[in-house]
């Protein structure tokens, strides 16, 4: 990638942000005129010891958030957003060979509906350890670490590292 090239169109970028601070990095930026979002999913929680369950916001990215913008994005310009504390919230940008990396449009769309789109039931004969595709991942491909209830928990590699998540099993079928 050529530093000197410019993206005269839009494009998705990856901010890294400070643990458990995504929906606060989103809430800021869009206030201060930044397009910002972050994929989310919705999981089933119990509080405390042996309380009751409750639907929460979980994210489907933690610690990243994608941001949108044309030409490239300068880090400094970000880096002085503070959350209520005083502490930074955006930590860095996503980058290969130093540079932020533009992901494709799709990739972000497919990540922003992935817990909004109904899709195919888990297969019968898919076991811990088999290989699986999520297709509101963009086809992502991993393997199924186990399933309870309605929920699977897979490894995907997503954003240059593997990432443990919960998923409806639903939206998980064999690869």
């Amino acid at each position: 990638m050529n530093r000197d090239r410019l993206h005269l169109s839009p494009s998705w970028f990856v901010l890294t942000v400070a643990p458990g601070k995504e929906r606060e990095a989103v809430d800021v930026l869009s206030r201060r005129g930044f397009v910002a979002q972050r994929p989310v999913e919705a999981v089933w929680r119990r509080s405390g010891c042996g309380g009751k369950r409750k639907l929460v916001e979980t994210p489907l990215t933690p610690r990243y958030v994608f941001h949108r913008c044309s030409g490239w994005p300068r880090f400094y310009d970000l880096s002085m957003i503070y959350d209520r504390n005083g502490s930074r919230l955006i930590t860095g940008y996503l980058t290969l060979d130093g540079l932020p990396y533009p992901i494709p449009d799709q990739v972000v769309d497919a990540l922003m509906t992935a817990t909004t789109s109904g899709l195919m039931s888990i297969h019968r004969s898919i076991r811990p350890g088999d290989a699986i595709r999520v297709p509101a991942l963009h086809d992502a491909v991993g393997r199924l670490i186990d399933a309870k209830g309605n929920l699977a928990r897979v490894a995907i590699e997503m954003l240059g590292s593997l990432r443990e998540m919960e998923i409806d099993i639903n939206k998980v079928e064999a690869a």
